[in-house]
């Protein structure tokens, strides 16, 4: 049986996660492992503070922490769903997205569920916080958390570009979508960076009425091949498709804009899978549009 990993910081935060990831498990036949991570178990990591202690007293400093926090989380995972049969949990020492990425390692993981919280400090603007760093690092689908209708959504947005990414992604919109009966947004984000559209002295040179062509020439192009795949899923009145012209340079801000505008539930895209470093310096639309919307987002891998 697949697994679900539902992350867990023993906060209340991570509450409308767990009560996400265990109810997806539910619905999508996927046995759920709660992990948390503490890195305050990890002995090496705190080699410097135990060094004046000697090994009796730093085994039970970590048993005893491992002990209190598998408390803590039963006691959290007993408020969402008192039968604890099917659900396995544990708290493991070290860096929580370093337990996070390992425990999604294995073979059997499908998805891996994690809450969001946008109220960071400056470090983890600039590093990342547990969420983006299991993100770039895990090579499972991650979804993030925003709300409990990621649970149920009534209108799923699939953000398509015609790569080869986009596979994935499709594949979970139908499993969420036959759990939910969903409508379907598929769009695709047509960019058009050419700056004569902010001077005003290109205006009548002839240059944007060639450009505004060349543009509504796309435009059906990609309507049209958007309409096929939407025909070929077979969605019927549940389907649409929008191309949306990006003139402002941002495709995030585009799809955001979009899902708030049509009340989307569930964010659905691809990963690029460019690598941390890559992001770092070049940003990342995915997460972009994770930081910038207001619902849940599943990055498909």
């Amino acid at each position: 049986m697949k697994k679900i990993i539902i992350g867990n910081s023993l906060e209340k935060a991570s509450m409308m996660n767990l009560e996400v990831g265990l109810g997806l498990a539910d619905t999508l036949k996927l046995h759920p492992l709660v992990v948390h991570g503490d890195k305050l178990a990890d002995i090496d990591t705190l080699g410097n503070v135990f060094t004046s202690l000697n090994l009796e007293v730093q085994d039970h400093y970590v048993k005893s922490l491992m002990q209190a926090n598998k408390e803590a989380l039963e006691k959290q995972i007993k408020q969402v769903r008192e039968n604890l049969d099917d659900v396995s949990y544990e708290s493991l020492s070290g860096a929580p997205a370093d337990v996070l990425v390992k425990e999604a390692q294995e073979e059997n993981v499908a998805l891996v569920s994690l809450g969001y919280n946008p109220d960071k400090g400056l470090v983890e603007k600039f590093l990342g916080g547990v969420t983006e760093s299991v993100l770039h690092r895990s090579d499972k689908s991650v979804l993030i958390v925003k709300g409990v209708n990621a649970l149920k959504p009534r209108k799923i947005m699939i953000a398509y570009d015609f790569s080869h990414h986009c596979n994935e992604a499709i594949e979970w919109m139908k499993l969420f979508a036959k759990n939910s009966d969903a409508t379907i947004d598929i769009v695709n984000i047509i960019p058009c960076y050419y700056e004569g559209y902010h001077l005003a002295h290109t205006y009548s040179s002839g240059l944007n009425s060639v450009m505004e062509k060349i543009i509504d020439e796309t435009h059906q192009e990609v309507t049209n091949k958007l309409k096929d795949l939407e025909k070929s899923l077979n969605l019927g009145d549940k389907g649409k498709v929008s191309v949306i012209i990006d003139k402002e340079g941002s495709i995030s801000d585009r799809l955001s804009q979009h899902a708030d505008a049509n009340d989307i539930d569930l964010i659905i895209m691809g990963s690029h899978k460019r690598g941390l470093i890559g992001e770092l310096f070049l940003g990342s639309v995915t997460s972009k549009v994770i930081k910038k919307s207001n619902c849940s987002v599943l990055v498909a891998k």
